[in-house]
């Protein structure tokens, strides 16, 4: 991509640290596609990125997957904001005790292979890196509960135990119980 003449200079960012950037595009900037920002921005590194907007305002969303670095972007950025750590909170459903055992989880899944991981963690930072060679892509955020449907052919079950246990849980697609080692 061509570049603009503005851009924020090098910034420091920590592992599991998440970003917010307005991207000002100026002149024939402004035709450039979503994707192809997402694609330059995750070529810095960044993964989980997500860009909205169309015409000389982006939004774009990331988290740093990486160990704590100093970062460079080339875009022209007119804020920039950087969050410590995201958290998640358990959302409990109102007036239904059949809920209360459930919190939100993050389904990952490591490229297009039939391996995923479940963890409470947005950032999916406490999943192993060296079961996914290609990185774990966060695919959808659901409840995780007993009672409650998981978006993948596995029960509840397992997925609760290796979370309690672990923090996170892994299998690949096809078997009955994953590991969360």
């Amino acid at each position: 991509m061509k570049r603009d003449a503005r851009q924020v200079g090098p910034f420091q960012i920590g592992e599991g640290q998440w970003v917010t950037m307005t991207i000002a595009l100026r002149r024939l900037t402004r035709w450039w596609r979503n994707s192809s920002i997402a694609q330059e921005l995750a070529a810095v590194g960044f993964a989980n990125v997500t860009v909205s907007g169309n015409g000389r305002e982006r939004r774009a969303t990331m988290v740093w997957p990486r160990p704590a670095a100093t970062v460079e972007v080339r875009l022209p950025i007119s804020r920039l904001i950087l969050v410590k750590k995201k958290t998640t909170r358990s959302v409990k459903m109102a007036d239904d005790p059949l809920h209360d055992d459930a919190t939100t989880a993050y389904l990952f899944q490591c490229g297009e292979s039939e391996l995923f991981a479940v963890s409470r963690d947005q950032t999916g930072v406490n999943i192993p890196k060296n079961e996914c060679a290609e990185g774990w892509q966060l695919r959808e955020m659901f409840r995780l509960g007993v009672r409650e449907s998981v978006p993948a052919p596995i029960q509840p079950e397992p997925i609760l135990r290796g979370v309690a246990a672990n923090g996170y849980f892994i299998w690949r697609r096809g078997t009955m119980h994953g590991t969360s080692q």
